[in-house]
């Protein structure tokens, strides 16, 4: 089973997301409008806390159910902008669905 406890809430122009695990080393980053902490563990991402900007909590939350270690992921993509260049080629093409170009 992939599940892990999630919440999300928005009011006003607030919107809230957290995810997973809060216990291991954190990451944290902030600004006047956004708030965002990750969560690493065993070589893992295995939670986080985003207020603001949201719009990537797909990829946060697809890496903590998938379980992928650190090792297939450039860090500092996955801390700053979250995209599928953070991932090797061939985590990319799978989730891609196997897209061969």
């Amino acid at each position: 089973m992939n599940a892990i406890p999630m919440n999300a809430i928005g009011f006003f122009d607030l919107h809230i997301i957290s995810a997973g695990s809060y216990d291991g080393e954190e990451y944290v980053e902030e600004t006047e409008n956004t708030y965002k902490k990750l969560i690493f563990r065993e070589n893992r991402l295995v939670g986080y806390i985003l207020m603001g900007d949201v719009k990537r909590a797909g990829i946060y939350t697809s890496m903590i159910k998938e379980r992928i270690d650190l090792g297939e992921v450039d860090i500092d993509m996955l801390k700053e902008k979250p995209q599928m260049m953070m991932f090797g080629k061939a985590r990319r093409l799978d989730k891609l669905g196997g897209i061969t170009k």
